[in-house]
């Protein structure tokens, strides 16, 4: 029998994007179950895969803090009747109180699952970005099944407001924004030892961004500004970190503008610490975002920042006090702010330091850590 003071919480993941990483969300699972009061709480990790023999790494990354970690093996994507089943045996075996789902998988697996037994369920939703026609059909039915779950957390304001136009409840809504460790942004490589390996002459400005390679990025937009950027300053470098579906065809537009030696393609990079150290300017050209952790760890890495008005951006970024917010493909509007940030250093820096005041007090570990445990002692109650 368990420890009934304590609330147990089961966190759902499924292992739908098939990444050896952690990524934002998580992320996010991890500093729960890590920093989590667990006087009061009892975190229990779970996620669904169609892979057994594979390792996955939130469970992974998890299993380090010494915390229950439990994996449910499907033969197929919707495998319903052995994933519930499943389910719902571990949910008796560990007397659980409350379902905490993360994606749409296991939304969908917590939704039907409320019809065999009662359970407390809530869901964060990370958002939604509809980068193809299959993902905007999952997303369209998700925000119709999370409707009747108990509590409906959403990681940044933008998006209450984008689920309140949905005819959401505003009662079940709540606002967690997602935080990121300062503490684990630590460089493992010198400067010295990135300038090496990429054959970057110290004197040269680094202007870089991090991002899947995928259409929502803007990376096209990103390249342009550089290519713009190049013929007014001849010594900088530009750096893209990440990998994705787009990769060949924007190495391929870099060489078209005559880029390929200016800018690098990094590929995907497991510690970023190590190249957001040497970014002289951080963008983030994106179309759209879920949240974006990568500006998020910029800023405290206190690099200088320039975003287009996506995720968290408009609640961290005003305009010259913290940074800068330049519109959605306007190539000139990107330009002109990597130039301003460029031509003034002390500007720069003042920015950059400005802006993490501001995300220390805004996206601490600390403040999103207390609003789950509210969360989870308030539903538990009733």
């Amino acid at each position: 029998m368990k420890d009934k003071k304590k609330i147990t919480v089961m966190l759902l993941r499924s292992d739908f994007r098939n990444c050896d990483v952690i990524l934002g969300a998580e992320a996010v699972i991890v500093n729960i179950a890590r920093y989590i009061d667990k006087d009061r709480i009892e975190p229990i990790v779970v996620c669904f895969t169609e892979n057994p023999q594979k390792k996955l790494p939130l469970l992974e990354a998890v299993k380090i803090y010494g915390i229950n970690t439990q994996k449910i093996e499907l033969l197929f994507k919707f495998d319903v009747i052995s994933g519930i089943i499943k389910l719902m045996k571990l949910i008796k075996k560990y007397e659980v109180d409350i379902l905490h789902s993360h994606d749409y998988k296991s939304d969908f697996f917590v939704y039907l699952l409320r019809f065999f037994i009662k359970v407390k369920v809530i869901t964060t939703v990370h958002g939604w970005i509809g980068n193809n026609w299959k993902v905007r059909i999952y997303e369209f039915f998700d925000s119709r099944l999370i409707k009747n779950f108990d509590k409906i957390i959403v990681v940044f304001g933008t998006l209450e407001r984008e689920l309140l136009k949905k005819r959401f409840q505003k009662e079940k809504l709540g606002v967690i924004s997602n935080a990121c460790d300062a503490k684990g942004l630590q460089p493992r490589l010198t400067k010295e030892d990135i300038y090496t390996s990429l054959k970057i002459d110290k004197t040269y400005k680094v202007i870089g961004t991090v991002g899947r390679l995928s259409p929502e990025k803007g990376h096209k937009y990103f390249i342009e500004a550089a290519h713009k950027i190049a013929n007014i300053y001849p010594k900088v470098q530009f750096i893209i970190i990440g990998d994705g579906v787009l990769r060949q065809k924007l190495v391929k537009y870099a060489k078209e503008l005559g880029m390929e030696s200016k800018i690098f393609f990094v590929g995907f990079w497991p510690n970023v610490a190590d190249y957001l150290g040497i970014f002289d300017v951080f963008v983030l050209p994106s179309l759209k975002e879920t949240f974006g952790l990568s500006l998020l760890e910029a800023i405290l890495m206190e690099r200088p920042v320039i975003s287009t008005p996506v995720g968290i951006a408009e609640e961290i970024i005003t305009k010259g006090e913290t940074g800068f917010l330049v519109p959605i493909k306007d190539v000139s509007a990107l330009t002109n702010a990597i130039i301003a940030l460029l031509d003034d250093e002390v500007f720069a820096k003042n920015l950059a330091r400005k802006a993490k005041i501001c995300a220390e007090k805004k996206f601490s570990i600390g403040k999103m850590i207390n609003g789950y445990e509210e969360i989870y002692e308030s539903i538990a109650s009733g």
